[in-house]
């Protein structure tokens, strides 16, 4: 058994989601990896804030027009991620393009719903990943 790369941010990963009815695996995407935050992505427009998704601009990773919830944070833990990882109960997708990580960042600085540490660490992680980028 080969050993899963490390998750890093940006990463789309499909993980099993026990927290929502009925429990299925979903798209995560992977915003600061050394703290398990992720942010998961729903084929609907379920909860308000939200960051819409085309599935032409996100290829290998979304099979239809989707949504990034962005009403919080959804944390795991990262040893239960990397071993769903080399059990291949889980699997990164892909990753965000420069230009959704860069919607994203913005989306993340003007969603009321993160506190301004946490926008702060994930908008750090995405351009520590992505490089600096200009709004």
């Amino acid at each position: 058994m080969t050993t899963p790369r490390r998750l890093r941010a940006g990463d789309v990963i499909l993980l099993f989601d026990g927290t929502i009815r009925p429990p299925k695996h979903k798209r995560f995407i992977c915003v600061v990896a050394q703290e398990g935050w992720l942010l998961r992505i729903n084929s609907q427009r379920h909860f308000r804030p939200h960051l819409p998704v085309l599935a032409t601009d996100a290829p290998g990773w979304l099979d239809h027009d989707s949504f990034v919830e962005l009403r919080g944070i959804i944390e795991h833990d990262t040893a239960e991620i990397t071993e769903s990882l080399a059990l291949g109960d889980s699997r990164v997708l892909g990753c965000l393009s420069p230009a959704i990580a860069r919607a994203l960042t913005v989306a993340v600085q003007a969603a009321a719903t993160f506190t301004p540490n946490d926008a702060a660490a994930i908008i750090a992680a995405l351009e520590a990943e992505y490089g600096q980028q200009q709004a």
